[in-house]
């Protein structure tokens, strides 16, 4: 079950990160959580506040956290531009990077971009890569 509650969140947040980087170009930090119900919430940091990006992972991953422990969530998920390699060209490559986590499953998702001198995104072959539990972890 959790391989489907992770693509749940991955469907929730990939169109929301790509509408933030087609339309702004750039798109901030935001997270999805994934209840016992089936119903997906996003959760972003409050219009206003100063920070820097990595600032806010971390606001969203203390978030995600929490509700983890309480229960509340059977996945999340955190998205955010990263540079990423592929395993087969060493050549880093900007990127929407999504933390998927589940009790007992975590792993990476990769969307290449290119950002166009016109504005215009060009999105690239998604791949997936392992990733150690931050969300879930015990202890």
């Amino acid at each position: 079950m959790s391989r489907e509650n992770l693509q749940e969140i991955l469907a929730a947040l990939v169109p929301f990160a790509q509408s933030q980087l087609e339309d702004s170009g750039h798109c901030p930090p935001v997270a999805a959580s994934l209840d016992g119900a089936g119903d997906i919430d996003l959760h972003m940091p409050p219009v206003g506040v100063g920070g820097s990006a990595e600032d806010f992972v971390e606001l969203l991953k203390t978030a995600l956290r929490a509700g983890a422990r309480s229960g509340d969530y059977a996945a999340t998920g955190l998205c955010r531009e990263v540079t990423a390699q592929r395993m087969d060209d060493p050549s880093p490559i900007p990127a929407l990077g999504v933390h998927l986590e589940a009790p007992g499953e975590s792993l990476e998702f990769f969307l290449p971009f290119v950002m166009e001198d016109e504005g215009v995104v060009t999105y690239g072959d998604t791949f997936f890569g392992p990733a150690d539990a931050e969300i879930f972890a015990e202890g």
